[in-house]
Protein backbone atom coordinates (compact mmCIF):
# COMPACT_ATOMS: atom_id res chain seq x y z
CA UNK A 1 0.00 0.00 0.00
CA UNK A 2 3.13 2.34 1.02
CA UNK A 3 4.83 2.29 -3.02
CA UNK A 4 1.40 2.29 -4.19
CA UNK A 5 0.89 5.15 -2.71
CA UNK A 6 4.00 6.97 -3.38
CA UNK A 7 3.46 5.87 -6.54
CA UNK A 8 0.10 7.66 -7.04
CA UNK A 9 1.34 10.88 -5.50
CA UNK A 10 4.46 10.96 -7.84
CA UNK A 11 2.14 10.51 -10.54
CA UNK A 12 0.35 13.41 -9.48
CA UNK A 13 3.35 15.71 -8.99
CA UNK A 14 4.23 15.88 -5.50
CA UNK A 15 7.42 15.65 -4.30
CA UNK A 16 8.03 12.38 -2.93
CA UNK A 17 10.23 11.07 0.08
CA UNK A 18 10.83 8.18 2.10
CA UNK A 19 12.40 7.42 5.65
CA UNK A 20 14.03 4.31 5.77
CA UNK A 21 14.51 4.27 9.88
CA UNK A 22 15.21 2.29 11.46
CA UNK A 23 16.47 0.03 8.53
CA UNK A 24 14.61 -3.97 9.04
CA UNK A 25 15.98 -6.96 7.37
CA UNK A 26 15.24 -6.37 3.79
CA UNK A 27 16.44 -7.48 0.23
CA UNK A 28 18.15 -4.28 0.20
CA UNK A 29 18.66 -4.80 -3.77
CA UNK A 30 14.63 -5.37 -4.59
CA UNK A 31 13.87 -2.72 -1.59
CA UNK A 32 15.83 -0.12 -3.96
CA UNK A 33 14.10 -1.17 -7.23
CA UNK A 34 11.10 -0.68 -5.68
CA UNK A 35 11.40 2.37 -3.90
CA UNK A 36 13.84 4.32 -6.27
CA UNK A 37 11.97 5.12 -8.59
CA UNK A 38 8.92 6.75 -6.58
CA UNK A 39 11.24 9.06 -4.27
CA UNK A 40 13.03 12.14 -5.22
CA UNK A 41 15.04 11.49 -1.62
CA UNK A 42 15.61 9.20 1.04
CA UNK A 43 16.46 9.48 4.48
CA UNK A 44 18.33 6.44 5.92
CA UNK A 45 18.85 5.61 9.67
CA UNK A 46 19.88 3.63 12.10
CA UNK A 47 18.07 1.75 15.51
CA UNK A 48 17.83 3.69 18.06
CA UNK A 49 17.04 2.49 21.22
CA UNK A 50 18.50 -0.60 21.06
CA UNK A 51 18.70 -1.90 24.38
CA UNK A 52 14.76 -1.09 24.75
CA UNK A 53 13.66 -2.98 21.66
CA UNK A 54 16.39 -5.98 21.71
CA UNK A 55 13.92 -8.13 23.12
CA UNK A 56 11.32 -7.75 20.80
CA UNK A 57 13.30 -7.86 17.20
CA UNK A 58 15.16 -10.92 18.97
CA UNK A 59 11.53 -12.38 19.67
CA UNK A 60 9.64 -11.81 16.00
CA UNK A 61 13.92 -12.66 14.91
CA UNK A 62 14.99 -9.80 13.13
CA UNK A 63 18.56 -9.22 14.44
CA UNK A 64 19.80 -7.76 11.66
CA UNK A 65 19.20 -4.38 13.23
CA UNK A 66 20.52 -5.37 16.51
CA UNK A 67 24.45 -6.22 14.55
CA UNK A 68 26.55 -3.33 13.94
CA UNK A 69 28.17 -5.26 11.21
CA UNK A 70 24.50 -6.19 9.45
CA UNK A 71 23.12 -2.75 9.72
CA UNK A 72 26.75 -0.47 8.57
CA UNK A 73 26.48 -2.53 5.16
CA UNK A 74 23.08 -2.59 4.67
CA UNK A 75 22.91 0.97 4.98
CA UNK A 76 25.96 1.36 2.88
CA UNK A 77 24.38 -0.57 0.29
CA UNK A 78 20.97 1.23 0.67
CA UNK A 79 23.41 5.01 0.11
CA UNK A 80 25.20 3.77 -2.69
CA UNK A 81 22.27 2.13 -4.68
CA UNK A 82 19.61 5.35 -4.00
CA UNK A 83 22.28 7.55 -5.29
CA UNK A 84 23.34 5.50 -8.36
CA UNK A 85 19.72 5.42 -9.32
CA UNK A 86 19.04 9.51 -9.01
CA UNK A 87 17.67 9.80 -5.44
CA UNK A 88 18.92 12.15 -3.30
CA UNK A 89 20.84 10.97 0.01
CA UNK A 90 18.91 13.06 2.57
CA UNK A 91 21.84 15.65 3.26
CA UNK A 92 21.51 15.65 6.71
CA UNK A 93 22.11 11.75 6.73
CA UNK A 94 25.33 11.58 7.92
CA UNK A 95 27.78 8.80 7.00
CA UNK A 96 27.50 6.00 9.06
CA UNK A 97 29.69 5.41 11.87
CA UNK A 98 27.58 3.52 14.81
CA UNK A 99 28.24 5.67 18.19
CA UNK A 100 27.06 4.51 21.55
Amino acid sequence: VRFETLARLRDAGVFTFAMVTPALPMDPVRFVELLAPLVQVVHLGRLFERERVSQALAGLQLPGPLDDAWESQTLAYLRTAFAERGVTVDPRTPPWTYIQ
